[in-house]
């Protein structure tokens, strides 16, 4: 009788035990959905190479988009040297009658007239390496060069988040994911298929927003991946494909609803309301089918887009 009473006592003391891990468990985990800055205190920050290649990707953007402005800038360099030799009375070797012509040359006004995604990219603060060109190249593929190079060096910052969402145990799947895109962005660069090229990389930066939820950051993930989708509406208005950029402004609306309550936490229901207004706008826009007023409209989303970023960026008020 005593050693079954001594057996009982054992099997409850361990149903206890057991109960008690599971238990804490469970409400550890219930917690944190409660209260996601539980979970977020428990990460780590997200490391340097990915904010790096964030940026990396968007300049590349910019100089993929600045293809068609340099062709331009380019057309009329060889334009206004063949101008200069034929009518120039100066007297002075034709090689500086020739750079005195290319002086005159606005390359970035060239670039702003014959782009897609670089009227919202400046509202980003974002500017690729083609904003910084002074002397014009001698053929389009020096710049065409320079870009798959940045492919490569994209790469290796790849190498570099990738050891990190290891250590965080990200979704696999979503790592072979972007890895795919990128190959094929790679294929599209190389073959210089530019259209292809600034709607892969696009996807990329939206596909690399998804794993900033891997680490402990202020601006929720919902928020970048806003902007991936407003460039994303601008590429296909470019393409007149209305219909589906009208899908990407809902799912810009679901991404908004996802973010709604941190915002009013914040008193910032100014910025929802700028945010919506300016949603409603790029849709009216979308629907007379004016590719001109899109990319205005959709600068305005990304101006009220980094509002949001600037609400999440400062202190929360008590």
């Amino acid at each position: 009788m005593k050693k079954s009473n001594s057996n009982t006592l054992i099997v409850i003391i361990m149903f206890l035990l057991v109960f008690s891990l599971f238990g804490c468990r469970g409400n550890t985990e219930d917690e944190n959905k409660k209260n996601p800055s539980n979970s977020q205190n428990q990460m780590s920050e997200v490391p340097d190479a990915f904010v790096e290649t964030e940026d990396m990707l968007r300049e590349l953007i910019y100089d993929l988009d600045a293809v068609p402005g340099i062709e331009k800038a380019l057309a009329e360099k060889e334009q206004k040297k063949a101008e200069v030799t034929e009518t120039s009375d100066v007297d002075m070797p034709l090689d500086e009658k020739q750079e005195t012509a290319e002086r005159d040359i606005n390359i970035n006004m060239h670039i702003l007239q014959n782009s897609i995604l670089v009227h919202s990219l400046f509202v980003e603060d974002i500017e690729g390496h083609a904003a910084d060109i002074e002397v014009l190249p001698n053929s389009i593929d020096d710049i065409w060069f320079e870009i798959n190079k940045r492919m490569s060096e994209i790469n290796t910052k790849w190498n570099l988040i990738e050891r990190e969402l290891k250590k965080v145990n990200a979704d696999q799947e979503k790592v072979k994911g972007y890895e795919s895109v990128f190959d094929e962005a790679t294929i599209a660069i190389q073959q210089r298929d530019r259209i292809t090229g600034l709607n892969l990389i696009n996807e990329l930066t939206y596909r690399l927003a998804e794993f900033r939820r891997y680490f402990k950051d202020k601006v929720p993930s919902e928020v970048i991946k806003i902007t991936a989708h407003n460039r994303q509406v601008v590429l296909l208005a470019y393409e007149d494909n209305y219909e589906e950029a009208l899908q990407e402004t809902a799912k810009i609306k679901e991404l908004l609803n996802a973010v709604r309550n941190q915002l009013l936490e914040r008193d910032a229901e100014d910025v929802i309301q700028k945010m919506e207004l300016s949603i409603e706008d790029l849709e009216g826009e979308l629907n007379k089918q004016d590719f001109y007023l899109t990319q205005l409209k959709g600068s305005i989303v990304i101006k009220n887009t980094k509002l949001m970023e600037e609400v999440f960026e400062s202190v929360i008020k008590e």
